[in-house]
């Protein structure tokens, strides 16, 4: 089974616990408006806001809007608010955020309300009869899509059991008054529900989840916007819990939580206090157990059948929790229970959750899918606080925005660039060119959350101090059969690719682990490969590690191992910044052929009387003492003398 972190999330000052209030998300902002019971209506507005970019504290703060003018609505839940703008008002229009029904302990109610949440205005707009429109009450769902606010559900209770809808409406600004207007729709048309997720993806809306009569819903519908057509997605994997359920008067049953949509996924919280995530593309749940992880201070939370997951902030759900009877959730400190009446912040990561279904299903074609489709949605959406890299080649085009304040505490490559007044840092943005987007991602994921490659199971050990310790680490046989692999086998090349990326970010840690998995994979049909790769990509330290594997390899004298000599003979020449490293392993492996060859190389360098050329000299110092053969064998009188003269009387340490 699946877990993941449900992490607490500090806040200053406290918003108080509502029963299902509306919210909704402006720039960096959460808005909860009304909800809950007895609670005067001007006071009845609260915005949850994110910590400053580089603050040194990491609290979200909660801060309550007083001095609200206008009509005010009356205290009620259930409701919902959507923000809208007449067409034409551009960029600066006058937008407002329209509140929609709800209830209270005595009425349903099926008005209209718009805050100037700038202007600090409540008002009641005029607008034509929607009563026989609109007769939905409660808890419905409300969306914005193009120039219209798209309402679907609801629930009324006419001195009994609840009554469930499926009537379809928009809301649109005529002249600047609201305009409703019902939609006659076709195909399969979804049960009437309440407490459902309604979501836009790809010019449709998706309808899931829900309660009716007796029963809590797990199916899903999609809405085709260009055609009026209804149909039901059948659906695979783990879904949230569907049964039935007791339909007692004035009793509200808690369905499963409203969702968001991340990427191309609408995650939830079921009411059995799991996360669910439906892959729209694939038309497939999964679940995960939810662990709670607390940082910051002694405080232990479980969440309440109640909870609602109000928006997603950066790569965050945000959930508010409280223990108000709702499902048996607790709020507790380890000596006192913390104040049930007002809300506690929690959130999850759904990177991690989308890294871990990529990693099950083993789809690297759903994994671009996702980072091509988040980014998508992310980038318009970049705020001062955050740093978007982009993508430009073929396929792999896109952006990935992350936090400022994460690049600058884990990426030491951008940490200059964006404490800097570099042009790239002013514009928030840089172009990367010779690292591909999914690389890149799997970089910022080991540097922000440590987490490895799906490919590596384990980091070489920390006491390691040399390159050839580090290849004692051990590698799980699936990752060695990766590399060992024939060289145009995807894991191989998805593991070279990234090497050599963190080697260009100067990401050591990981280039090391991905390295030293690498080599412990080399055999007699990559070893060659390998060292050719290392030779063009200059990455010194793993070029040495593949010709020790080499010459280990040949030492064997298997027959595989002698077949691979032949491919000696393509690899990189010697030149005079490796011929003597290279003799020197001869010589310790003990391969006459292979040692003769690297001396002739080296002396015919030495011939050619370079400054470099010459600068070898001082390594040959260092070399075995049958250098003398060599140099009376291959060379002229005058520079054998100089070398034998420099060799015998030049006082430098032994090579060790």
């Amino acid at each position: 089974m699946s877990r993941i972190a449900l992490e607490y999330v500090p806040t200053s000052n406290k918003a108080p616990a509502r029963y299902k209030p509306a919210f909704i998300k402006r720039d960096n902002d959460i808005i909860m408006i009304t909800g809950g019971r007895n609670v005067p209506s001007n006071q009845s507005i609260h915005i949850l806001s994110q910590p400053p970019p580089r603050s040194p504290s990491p609290s979200w703060t909660w801060t309550r809007v007083d001095g609200l003018d206008g009509e005010h609505p009356t205290v009620r839940w259930g409701c919902s608010a959507t923000f809208l703008k007449e067409i034409g008002a551009g960029a600066g229009g006058d937008g407002k955020i329209y509140l929609f029904g709800g209830w209270d302990s005595k009425y349903q109610y099926k008005d209209l309300y718009a805050l100037d949440i700038e202007r600090r205005i409540w008002s009641k707009p005029r607008c034509n009869d929607h009563e026989d429109i609109m007769p939905i009450a409660s808890m419905h769902s409300a969306l914005q899509y193009q120039d219209k606010i798209w309402y679907f559900g609801g629930a009324m209770c006419v001195g009994g059991p609840y009554i469930y809808h499926d009537d379809l409406a928009t809301m649109s600004l005529v002249n600047g008054s609201p305009f409703f207007q019902a939609v006659n729709s076709s195909g399969d048309i979804p049960c009437g529900r309440a407490q459902h997720t309604a979501v836009v993806f790809e010019k449709k809306m998706y309808i899931l989840c829900g309660v009716k009569e007796d029963t809590v819903l797990n199916d899903v519908f999609v809405f085709d916007f260009a055609t009026s057509v209804w149909s039901q997605v059948q659906t695979k994997g783990d879904a949230p819990p569907t049964y039935k359920y007791n339909p007692a008067n004035f009793r509200v049953h808690p369905g499963h939580g409203v969702g968001r949509v991340y990427g191309h996924y609408v995650v939830l919280i079921g009411n059995d206090r799991r996360l669910y995530a439906f892959d729209l593309l694939k038309s497939s749940w999964h679940s995960f157990t939810l662990e709670f992880q607390n940082d910051y201070d002694d405080t232990e939370i479980t969440l309440d059948a109640t909870c609602v997951a109000p928006c997603i902030m950066d790569h965050r759900l945000i959930i508010l929790n409280a223990n108000n009877g709702g499902g048996g959730g607790s709020t507790t400190r380890i000596d006192e229970i913390l104040d049930p009446t007002v809300f506690h912040t929690l959130a999850i990561d759904l990177d991690t959750m989308c890294e871990v279904i990529i990693q099950k299903e083993q789809d690297d074609a759903l994994s671009q899918a996702f980072l091509a489709r988040w980014a998508g949605r992310t980038a318009d959406k970049k705020t001062p606080e955050q740093f978007e890299f982009k993508f430009e080649e073929g396929d792999d085009a896109g952006s990935i925005v992350v936090a400022r304040s994460r690049l600058v505490s884990h990426f030491s490559y951008f940490q200059k660039m964006l404490d800097s007044n570099m042009t790239e840092s002013r514009e928030g943005h840089v172009t990367i060119r010779d690292v591909s987007r999914h690389d890149f991602q799997e970089i910022l994921n080991f540097l922000f959350d440590g987490k490895l490659p799906p490919f590596v199971s384990k980091a070489p050990s920390s006491s390691s101090s040399s390159s050839s310790s580090s290849t004692d680490a051990t590698i799980p046989p699936t990752a060695a059969a990766a590399a060992a692999a024939a060289p145009d086998m995807m894991t191989g090349q998805r593991m070279w690719r990234l090497f050599v990326a963190c080697a260009r970010y100067d990401v050591q840690s990981l280039e090391k682990i991905i390295g030293c998995e690498i080599v412990k994979g080399l055999d007699e049909n990559n070893a060659c490969f390998f060292f050719q790769l290392a030779h063009d990509s200059q990455i010194a330290w793993f070029k040495e590690e593949c010709m020790r594997a080499i010459l280990r390899l040949i030492a064997t004298q298997t027959p595989a191992a002698l077949a691979m000599m032949r491919d000696l003979a393509r690899l990189p020449p010697l030149d005079e910044n490796n011929a003597c490293f290279f003799f020197q392993l001869a010589h310790d492996s003990q391969i006459a052929w292979f040692k003769e060859e690297c001396m002739r190389a080296i002396l015919r360098l030495i011939a050619t009387q370079t400054p470099a050329a010459l600068a070898m000299m001082r390594d040959l110092a260092r070399l075995p003492p049958e250098l003398t053969q060599y140099v009376t064998k291959y060379l002229n009188d005058d520079v054998a003398t100089r070398i034998l003269n420099h060799h015998h009387h030049e006082e430098v340490p032994p090579l060790r």
